[in-house]
Protein backbone atom coordinates (compact mmCIF):
# COMPACT_ATOMS: atom_id res chain seq x y z
CA UNK A 1 0.00 0.00 0.00
CA UNK A 2 0.95 3.41 -1.54
CA UNK A 3 1.94 5.77 2.00
CA UNK A 4 0.25 9.30 2.06
CA UNK A 5 3.66 10.56 1.34
CA UNK A 6 3.80 9.17 -2.18
CA UNK A 7 0.25 9.82 -3.12
CA UNK A 8 1.37 13.66 -2.28
CA UNK A 9 4.02 13.91 -4.16
CA UNK A 10 2.33 11.78 -6.94
CA UNK A 11 -0.23 14.13 -7.34
CA UNK A 12 2.14 17.14 -6.87
CA UNK A 13 4.26 16.34 -10.27
CA UNK A 14 0.74 16.18 -11.65
CA UNK A 15 -0.13 19.29 -11.03
CA UNK A 16 3.27 20.62 -11.99
CA UNK A 17 3.38 19.02 -16.01
CA UNK A 18 0.02 20.49 -16.00
CA UNK A 19 1.70 24.05 -14.96
CA UNK A 20 3.78 23.33 -17.52
CA UNK A 21 1.67 22.96 -20.90
CA UNK A 22 -1.26 25.61 -19.98
CA UNK A 23 -0.50 28.70 -22.50
CA UNK A 24 0.37 32.34 -20.84
CA UNK A 25 -2.73 34.45 -20.07
CA UNK A 26 -0.76 37.85 -20.14
CA UNK A 27 2.12 39.30 -21.32
CA UNK A 28 4.41 41.98 -20.94
CA UNK A 29 3.41 45.81 -21.86
CA UNK A 30 5.49 45.61 -24.90
CA UNK A 31 4.29 41.87 -25.76
CA UNK A 32 1.39 39.89 -27.28
CA UNK A 33 0.51 36.62 -27.52
CA UNK A 34 0.87 34.95 -29.73
CA UNK A 35 -1.74 32.45 -30.58
CA UNK A 36 -0.15 30.14 -32.46
CA UNK A 37 2.65 29.20 -29.82
CA UNK A 38 0.66 30.41 -26.88
CA UNK A 39 3.94 32.27 -25.63
CA UNK A 40 4.83 36.47 -25.35
CA UNK A 41 6.65 38.00 -28.30
CA UNK A 42 8.18 41.60 -28.71
CA UNK A 43 6.10 44.04 -30.15
CA UNK A 44 7.87 45.61 -33.12
CA UNK A 45 10.19 48.57 -32.30
CA UNK A 46 7.74 51.16 -33.19
CA UNK A 47 4.90 49.99 -30.85
CA UNK A 48 4.69 50.91 -27.33
CA UNK A 49 1.71 48.30 -27.17
CA UNK A 50 0.19 45.88 -29.97
CA UNK A 51 -2.12 42.87 -30.80
CA UNK A 52 0.15 41.36 -32.93
CA UNK A 53 3.29 42.14 -35.15
CA UNK A 54 0.50 44.87 -37.43
CA UNK A 55 -1.98 45.83 -34.66
CA UNK A 56 -0.49 48.85 -32.95
CA UNK A 57 -2.44 49.97 -29.63
CA UNK A 58 -0.32 52.68 -28.67
CA UNK A 59 3.15 54.01 -29.99
CA UNK A 60 6.65 54.54 -29.26
CA UNK A 61 7.75 58.53 -28.67
CA UNK A 62 7.96 59.73 -32.22
CA UNK A 63 5.98 57.65 -33.88
CA UNK A 64 1.91 58.20 -33.99
CA UNK A 65 -0.85 55.62 -34.40
CA UNK A 66 -2.85 55.98 -36.89
CA UNK A 67 -6.50 55.08 -38.13
CA UNK A 68 -4.99 51.36 -39.50
CA UNK A 69 -3.53 50.91 -36.08
CA UNK A 70 0.16 51.43 -38.03
CA UNK A 71 2.84 53.49 -36.09
CA UNK A 72 4.17 55.94 -39.00
CA UNK A 73 6.34 59.14 -38.37
CA UNK A 74 4.29 62.74 -37.92
CA UNK A 75 4.92 63.43 -41.76
CA UNK A 76 2.89 60.06 -42.67
CA UNK A 77 -0.49 61.26 -40.60
CA UNK A 78 -3.20 61.59 -42.95
CA UNK A 79 -4.76 64.78 -44.26
CA UNK A 80 -7.19 66.12 -41.46
CA UNK A 81 -5.32 64.61 -39.30
CA UNK A 82 -2.03 65.76 -36.96
CA UNK A 83 0.67 64.14 -34.82
CA UNK A 84 -0.62 64.71 -31.19
CA UNK A 85 2.68 64.20 -29.21
CA UNK A 86 0.66 64.38 -26.30
CA UNK A 87 -1.23 60.47 -27.44
CA UNK A 88 1.80 59.67 -29.91
CA UNK A 89 -1.18 59.34 -31.97
CA UNK A 90 -2.56 61.06 -35.46
CA UNK A 91 -5.30 62.91 -34.00
CA UNK A 92 -8.51 64.60 -36.38
CA UNK A 93 -8.28 68.18 -37.03
CA UNK A 94 -11.22 70.13 -35.27
CA UNK A 95 -12.66 71.15 -38.29
CA UNK A 96 -14.14 68.89 -41.45
CA UNK A 97 -12.12 70.95 -44.23
CA UNK A 98 -8.54 70.63 -42.71
CA UNK A 99 -6.25 69.56 -44.73
CA UNK A 100 -3.67 70.13 -42.28
CA UNK A 101 -3.26 71.23 -38.70
CA UNK A 102 -1.45 72.12 -35.31
CA UNK A 103 -4.21 70.57 -32.79
CA UNK A 104 -7.09 70.13 -32.72
CA UNK A 105 -8.58 73.03 -32.18
CA UNK A 106 -10.90 75.54 -33.80
CA UNK A 107 -8.35 77.39 -34.65
CA UNK A 108 -5.56 75.15 -35.50
CA UNK A 109 -5.97 74.38 -39.09
CA UNK A 110 -3.04 75.59 -41.10
CA UNK A 111 -4.28 73.96 -44.99
CA UNK A 112 -7.44 72.67 -46.25
CA UNK A 113 -8.73 70.22 -48.60
CA UNK A 114 -10.69 71.42 -51.91
CA UNK A 115 -14.09 73.29 -50.99
CA UNK A 116 -12.31 74.33 -48.06
CA UNK A 117 -10.39 78.02 -48.02
CA UNK A 118 -8.14 78.84 -45.34
CA UNK A 119 -8.06 81.69 -43.13
CA UNK A 120 -6.78 83.16 -39.98
CA UNK A 121 -5.83 79.01 -38.73
CA UNK A 122 -9.58 78.03 -39.81
CA UNK A 123 -11.28 76.49 -43.03
CA UNK A 124 -14.24 78.14 -44.11
CA UNK A 125 -16.82 76.61 -47.05
CA UNK A 126 -15.38 77.74 -50.69
CA UNK A 127 -19.16 78.07 -51.67
CA UNK A 128 -20.21 80.49 -48.68
CA UNK A 129 -17.66 83.29 -48.97
CA UNK A 130 -18.17 86.77 -47.74
CA UNK A 131 -18.19 89.00 -50.81
CA UNK A 132 -15.18 90.62 -51.96
CA UNK A 133 -12.99 87.59 -51.44
CA UNK A 134 -11.70 84.26 -53.36
CA UNK A 135 -10.25 81.01 -52.90
CA UNK A 136 -7.12 80.54 -54.86
CA UNK A 137 -5.16 77.27 -53.69
CA UNK A 138 -7.62 76.93 -50.88
CA UNK A 139 -6.65 80.52 -49.39
CA UNK A 140 -8.88 83.34 -48.42
CA UNK A 141 -7.63 85.97 -51.11
CA UNK A 142 -8.75 89.39 -51.58
CA UNK A 143 -10.19 89.59 -55.39
CA UNK A 144 -8.91 91.90 -57.58
CA UNK A 145 -9.20 95.86 -57.34
CA UNK A 146 -11.15 97.83 -55.03
CA UNK A 147 -15.19 98.35 -54.28
CA UNK A 148 -15.97 94.81 -55.81
CA UNK A 149 -18.60 92.90 -54.17
CA UNK A 150 -18.08 89.65 -55.91
CA UNK A 151 -15.37 87.62 -58.21
CA UNK A 152 -14.62 84.98 -59.78
CA UNK A 153 -12.20 81.97 -59.79
CA UNK A 154 -9.79 84.21 -61.13
CA UNK A 155 -10.08 86.99 -58.75
CA UNK A 156 -11.51 89.41 -61.22
CA UNK A 157 -14.72 91.49 -60.80
CA UNK A 158 -18.01 90.08 -61.21
CA UNK A 159 -20.13 92.48 -59.01
CA UNK A 160 -19.41 95.71 -57.42
CA UNK A 161 -20.44 97.69 -54.38
CA UNK A 162 -23.59 100.20 -54.36
CA UNK A 163 -22.04 103.44 -56.06
CA UNK A 164 -19.71 101.41 -58.65
CA UNK A 165 -20.42 99.54 -62.12
CA UNK A 166 -18.52 96.94 -63.31
CA UNK A 167 -16.23 98.16 -66.17
CA UNK A 168 -15.40 96.24 -69.37
CA UNK A 169 -12.02 95.99 -67.77
CA UNK A 170 -13.69 94.01 -64.95
CA UNK A 171 -12.66 96.48 -62.54
CA UNK A 172 -15.27 98.27 -60.38
CA UNK A 173 -15.32 102.20 -61.40
CA UNK A 174 -17.55 105.14 -60.48
CA UNK A 175 -18.99 107.71 -62.55
CA UNK A 176 -18.19 111.42 -62.39
CA UNK A 177 -19.28 115.40 -63.12
CA UNK A 178 -22.24 114.38 -64.32
CA UNK A 179 -20.88 111.07 -66.38
CA UNK A 180 -23.02 108.47 -66.87
CA UNK A 181 -22.91 104.40 -66.89
CA UNK A 182 -23.14 102.48 -70.32
CA UNK A 183 -23.78 98.66 -69.57
CA UNK A 184 -23.63 98.02 -72.99
CA UNK A 185 -19.96 99.01 -73.79
CA UNK A 186 -18.68 98.77 -69.86
CA UNK A 187 -17.61 102.71 -69.90
CA UNK A 188 -18.59 105.82 -67.89
CA UNK A 189 -19.50 108.59 -71.17
CA UNK A 190 -20.18 112.20 -70.77
CA UNK A 191 -24.37 112.48 -71.03
CA UNK A 192 -24.79 112.62 -75.20
CA UNK A 193 -27.98 114.00 -76.85
CA UNK A 194 -29.24 110.93 -77.26
CA UNK A 195 -32.69 112.52 -78.83
CA UNK A 196 -32.56 115.50 -81.54
CA UNK A 197 -34.07 118.42 -80.57
CA UNK A 198 -35.82 120.96 -83.38
CA UNK A 199 -38.64 123.33 -84.42
CA UNK A 200 -41.30 122.66 -86.81
CA UNK A 201 -42.01 125.05 -89.71
CA UNK A 202 -45.44 126.11 -91.22
CA UNK A 203 -45.28 123.02 -93.23
CA UNK A 204 -44.62 120.90 -90.00
CA UNK A 205 -41.00 119.68 -90.70
CA UNK A 206 -38.31 120.07 -88.35
CA UNK A 207 -36.14 123.18 -88.77
CA UNK A 208 -33.03 124.05 -86.37
CA UNK A 209 -32.17 120.64 -85.63
CA UNK A 210 -29.98 119.84 -82.96
CA UNK A 211 -28.99 116.51 -84.29
CA UNK A 212 -29.03 113.59 -82.25
CA UNK A 213 -26.01 111.48 -80.72
CA UNK A 214 -24.41 108.86 -80.05
CA UNK A 215 -21.37 107.53 -77.90
CA UNK A 216 -18.00 106.37 -79.42
CA UNK A 217 -16.31 104.08 -77.49
CA UNK A 218 -12.82 104.86 -79.35
CA UNK A 219 -12.71 108.35 -79.23
CA UNK A 220 -14.86 108.49 -75.91
CA UNK A 221 -17.20 111.56 -77.46
CA UNK A 222 -20.13 112.07 -78.27
CA UNK A 223 -20.72 111.73 -81.94
CA UNK A 224 -23.62 112.90 -84.48
CA UNK A 225 -25.84 109.63 -85.49
CA UNK A 226 -25.08 109.73 -89.53
CA UNK A 227 -28.74 110.97 -90.32
CA UNK A 228 -29.85 114.50 -90.00
CA UNK A 229 -33.12 113.71 -89.63
CA UNK A 230 -32.67 110.61 -86.64
CA UNK A 231 -34.45 111.08 -83.93
CA UNK A 232 -31.97 108.00 -82.11
CA UNK A 233 -28.93 106.10 -83.35
CA UNK A 234 -27.82 102.78 -82.12
CA UNK A 235 -23.91 102.74 -80.82
CA UNK A 236 -22.77 102.39 -84.48
CA UNK A 237 -24.53 105.93 -85.39
CA UNK A 238 -27.11 104.01 -87.27
CA UNK A 239 -30.61 105.21 -87.41
CA UNK A 240 -32.89 103.75 -85.33
CA UNK A 241 -35.88 106.43 -85.16
CA UNK A 242 -36.68 109.68 -87.46
CA UNK A 243 -38.27 112.86 -87.03
CA UNK A 244 -41.41 114.05 -88.22
CA UNK A 245 -42.43 114.35 -91.36
CA UNK A 246 -39.65 111.96 -92.55
CA UNK A 247 -39.07 108.32 -93.17
CA UNK A 248 -36.76 105.38 -93.46
CA UNK A 249 -35.61 105.05 -97.07
CA UNK A 250 -32.68 102.27 -97.84
CA UNK A 251 -31.84 102.55 -93.79
CA UNK A 252 -31.38 106.06 -93.64
CA UNK A 253 -33.58 108.88 -92.70
CA UNK A 254 -34.67 111.21 -95.45
CA UNK A 255 -37.43 113.82 -95.93
CA UNK A 256 -38.99 116.36 -98.39
CA UNK A 257 -37.69 119.23 -99.42
CA UNK A 258 -39.28 122.39 -100.90
CA UNK A 259 -42.18 121.89 -101.68
CA UNK A 260 -42.49 118.39 -102.31
CA UNK A 261 -45.07 116.42 -99.98
CA UNK A 262 -45.05 112.89 -98.62
CA UNK A 263 -47.60 110.09 -100.24
CA UNK A 264 -47.41 106.42 -100.23
CA UNK A 265 -45.15 104.39 -102.20
CA UNK A 266 -44.75 101.09 -103.26
CA UNK A 267 -46.12 98.15 -100.58
CA UNK A 268 -46.27 99.49 -97.01
CA UNK A 269 -42.94 102.24 -98.07
CA UNK A 270 -43.62 106.34 -98.29
CA UNK A 271 -42.06 108.96 -100.54
CA UNK A 272 -41.42 112.01 -101.51
CA UNK A 273 -43.67 113.44 -104.21
CA UNK A 274 -43.80 117.36 -106.13
CA UNK A 275 -45.97 117.84 -109.73
CA UNK A 276 -44.80 120.65 -111.84
CA UNK A 277 -46.63 122.42 -114.69
CA UNK A 278 -46.37 121.09 -118.11
CA UNK A 279 -45.86 123.80 -120.64
CA UNK A 280 -48.43 126.14 -121.26
CA UNK A 281 -49.19 126.29 -125.20
CA UNK A 282 -51.00 128.49 -127.84
CA UNK A 283 -52.89 126.31 -130.31
CA UNK A 284 -54.53 128.65 -132.90
CA UNK A 285 -54.77 127.64 -136.73
CA UNK A 286 -54.79 131.74 -137.50
CA UNK A 287 -51.73 132.06 -135.58
CA UNK A 288 -50.05 129.68 -136.62
CA UNK A 289 -48.49 125.97 -135.46
CA UNK A 290 -48.45 125.26 -131.50
CA UNK A 291 -46.48 127.58 -129.84
CA UNK A 292 -45.22 127.51 -126.22
CA UNK A 293 -46.10 130.33 -123.77
CA UNK A 294 -44.98 129.33 -120.13
CA UNK A 295 -41.73 126.42 -120.44
CA UNK A 296 -42.10 123.13 -118.82
CA UNK A 297 -41.29 122.57 -115.64
CA UNK A 298 -39.39 119.97 -113.86
CA UNK A 299 -38.78 118.07 -110.57
CA UNK A 300 -35.94 119.31 -109.11
CA UNK A 301 -34.83 116.68 -106.45
CA UNK A 302 -32.04 118.62 -105.32
CA UNK A 303 -34.04 121.59 -104.02
CA UNK A 304 -37.27 119.59 -104.05
CA UNK A 305 -38.84 122.59 -106.34
CA UNK A 306 -39.96 122.80 -109.58
CA UNK A 307 -37.38 124.33 -112.35
CA UNK A 308 -37.46 125.39 -116.21
CA UNK A 309 -36.66 122.74 -118.19
CA UNK A 310 -33.48 123.54 -120.65
CA UNK A 311 -35.11 122.58 -123.85
CA UNK A 312 -37.60 125.36 -124.89
CA UNK A 313 -39.15 122.87 -127.32
CA UNK A 314 -40.13 120.26 -124.41
CA UNK A 315 -43.99 119.99 -123.39
CA UNK A 316 -42.79 118.39 -120.44
CA UNK A 317 -39.53 117.11 -119.09
CA UNK A 318 -37.97 114.56 -116.37
CA UNK A 319 -34.77 116.59 -115.26
CA UNK A 320 -33.37 119.94 -116.59
CA UNK A 321 -31.81 118.15 -120.13
CA UNK A 322 -34.07 115.20 -120.42
CA UNK A 323 -37.55 116.09 -122.13
CA UNK A 324 -40.45 113.34 -122.75
CA UNK A 325 -42.35 115.65 -124.88
CA UNK A 326 -42.04 118.13 -127.40
CA UNK A 327 -43.64 120.38 -130.23
CA UNK A 328 -45.05 118.46 -132.61
CA UNK A 329 -42.12 120.09 -135.32
CA UNK A 330 -39.37 118.72 -133.24
CA UNK A 331 -39.52 114.84 -132.70
CA UNK A 332 -38.30 112.74 -128.88
CA UNK A 333 -35.60 111.31 -129.34
CA UNK A 334 -33.14 110.15 -126.80
CA UNK A 335 -34.86 112.75 -124.18
CA UNK A 336 -34.11 115.73 -126.56
CA UNK A 337 -36.51 117.76 -129.00
CA UNK A 338 -35.03 117.33 -132.09
CA UNK A 339 -35.75 119.65 -135.52
CA UNK A 340 -33.92 122.71 -136.49
CA UNK A 341 -30.91 123.24 -135.28
CA UNK A 342 -30.81 125.56 -132.01
CA UNK A 343 -29.05 129.14 -132.88
CA UNK A 344 -26.09 129.91 -130.90
CA UNK A 345 -25.76 133.37 -128.98
CA UNK A 346 -23.52 135.44 -130.38
CA UNK A 347 -21.29 137.87 -128.59
CA UNK A 348 -23.05 141.58 -130.64
CA UNK A 349 -21.18 143.89 -129.47
CA UNK A 350 -17.47 144.24 -129.31
CA UNK A 351 -15.40 145.06 -125.89
CA UNK A 352 -12.21 146.73 -125.86
CA UNK A 353 -9.15 146.26 -123.73
CA UNK A 354 -7.63 148.66 -120.76
CA UNK A 355 -4.44 148.46 -123.48
CA UNK A 356 -7.13 149.84 -126.40
CA UNK A 357 -7.40 146.44 -128.52
CA UNK A 358 -10.47 145.90 -130.15
CA UNK A 359 -12.17 142.07 -130.06
CA UNK A 360 -15.03 142.96 -132.53
CA UNK A 361 -18.51 141.86 -132.25
CA UNK A 362 -19.81 138.86 -134.12
CA UNK A 363 -22.81 138.33 -136.28
CA UNK A 364 -24.56 134.73 -137.08
CA UNK A 365 -23.59 133.11 -140.12
CA UNK A 366 -26.81 130.82 -141.23
CA UNK A 367 -25.34 129.18 -143.19
CA UNK A 368 -22.74 127.47 -140.48
CA UNK A 369 -25.24 128.20 -137.91
CA UNK A 370 -22.09 129.84 -135.93
CA UNK A 371 -21.08 133.43 -135.18
CA UNK A 372 -18.17 134.28 -136.77
CA UNK A 373 -16.21 137.98 -136.17
CA UNK A 374 -17.38 141.15 -137.21
CA UNK A 375 -14.98 143.65 -139.59
CA UNK A 376 -11.25 144.57 -138.11
CA UNK A 377 -12.62 148.04 -136.98
CA UNK A 378 -16.21 147.12 -136.47
CA UNK A 379 -17.73 147.05 -133.05
CA UNK A 380 -20.72 145.57 -134.16
CA UNK A 381 -22.54 144.45 -137.24
CA UNK A 382 -25.58 143.32 -139.05
CA UNK A 383 -25.79 139.55 -139.45
CA UNK A 384 -25.33 140.38 -143.70
CA UNK A 385 -21.83 141.73 -142.83
CA UNK A 386 -22.38 145.73 -142.55
CA UNK A 387 -20.96 147.60 -139.96
CA UNK A 388 -23.43 149.68 -137.20
CA UNK A 389 -20.67 151.01 -134.95
CA UNK A 390 -16.97 151.48 -135.82
CA UNK A 391 -14.11 151.77 -133.43
CA UNK A 392 -11.04 154.74 -134.77
CA UNK A 393 -12.20 154.62 -138.16
CA UNK A 394 -15.13 156.57 -138.73
CA UNK A 395 -18.47 154.50 -139.49
CA UNK A 396 -19.85 155.40 -143.32
CA UNK A 397 -23.26 153.55 -145.01
CA UNK A 398 -21.90 150.23 -143.78
CA UNK A 399 -17.83 150.38 -143.44
CA UNK A 400 -15.41 151.61 -141.57
CA UNK A 401 -13.27 153.77 -143.24
CA UNK A 402 -10.56 156.31 -143.07
CA UNK A 403 -9.81 159.94 -143.48
CA UNK A 404 -7.60 159.05 -146.54
CA UNK A 405 -10.42 156.83 -147.68
CA UNK A 406 -12.30 160.43 -148.22
CA UNK A 407 -14.06 160.68 -145.17
CA UNK A 408 -14.10 164.91 -144.79
CA UNK A 409 -15.30 164.97 -141.40
CA UNK A 410 -16.23 162.61 -138.31
CA UNK A 411 -18.75 163.01 -135.44
CA UNK A 412 -18.51 161.41 -132.22
CA UNK A 413 -21.60 159.47 -131.17
CA UNK A 414 -22.44 158.64 -127.86
CA UNK A 415 -21.95 154.99 -126.74
CA UNK A 416 -24.87 153.23 -125.51
CA UNK A 417 -25.05 151.40 -121.89
CA UNK A 418 -23.52 147.67 -123.45
CA UNK A 419 -20.90 149.84 -125.20
CA UNK A 420 -20.09 151.41 -122.05
CA UNK A 421 -20.22 148.05 -120.23
CA UNK A 422 -17.70 146.85 -122.89
CA UNK A 423 -14.93 149.35 -123.02
CA UNK A 424 -16.20 151.98 -124.83
CA UNK A 425 -16.62 154.98 -122.04
CA UNK A 426 -16.33 157.86 -124.92
CA UNK A 427 -13.47 159.55 -123.29
CA UNK A 428 -10.57 160.71 -125.03
CA UNK A 429 -6.65 161.43 -123.32
CA UNK A 430 -3.00 161.89 -124.33
CA UNK A 431 -2.85 158.15 -124.38
CA UNK A 432 -5.94 156.94 -125.08
CA UNK A 433 -9.22 157.12 -127.46
CA UNK A 434 -12.76 155.20 -126.58
CA UNK A 435 -14.75 157.20 -128.76
CA UNK A 436 -16.87 156.07 -130.96
CA UNK A 437 -17.19 158.05 -134.70
CA UNK A 438 -19.60 158.20 -137.49
CA UNK A 439 -18.71 160.32 -141.13
CA UNK A 440 -21.01 162.80 -141.86
CA UNK A 441 -19.15 163.97 -145.03
CA UNK A 442 -17.57 161.20 -147.25
CA UNK A 443 -15.88 161.89 -151.02
CA UNK A 444 -15.23 158.36 -152.85
CA UNK A 445 -12.38 160.68 -154.58
CA UNK A 446 -10.00 160.74 -151.59
CA UNK A 447 -9.70 163.30 -148.55
CA UNK A 448 -8.03 165.82 -151.03
CA UNK A 449 -11.24 166.08 -152.67
CA UNK A 450 -13.26 167.03 -149.62
CA UNK A 451 -12.55 170.88 -150.04
CA UNK A 452 -12.36 170.95 -153.90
Amino acid sequence: MVSRLGCALVALAGFASLALAAPARSCASNQYLDSATGTCKSCPSSMFTCSSPTVALSCQRGRFLNADKKCVLATACPAGTFADANKNACTKCYHVLAKTCKDATQFGATSCVDGGCFSVNTCLYANRLVGGYYCPGNVLTPCIGDNVARCGADGQATSCKAGYNLSASKTCIKCVNGETFNSATGTCQTPCRTEATYDLDAKGRPTNIQRAQYYDTTSKTCVNCQDELAGRCDATGFSSTCLPQSFRDGGHCTGCRGDEEIRSGPGSSVQCYLSCPEAVTTDDPEQGPLTIDAPAQYWDRSTGLCATCADPHALSCYSANRATECLPEYPLVDGRCTGAPAVPTCERVGSLSASGVLTPGQRYDAASNTCVPCGESEISCTDGGAATRCYLDPLWEGRCVTFADGCCYAEYVEPTAEERAHGFTGTTTLYEDTKIYKCNSFNEGGQQMCWD
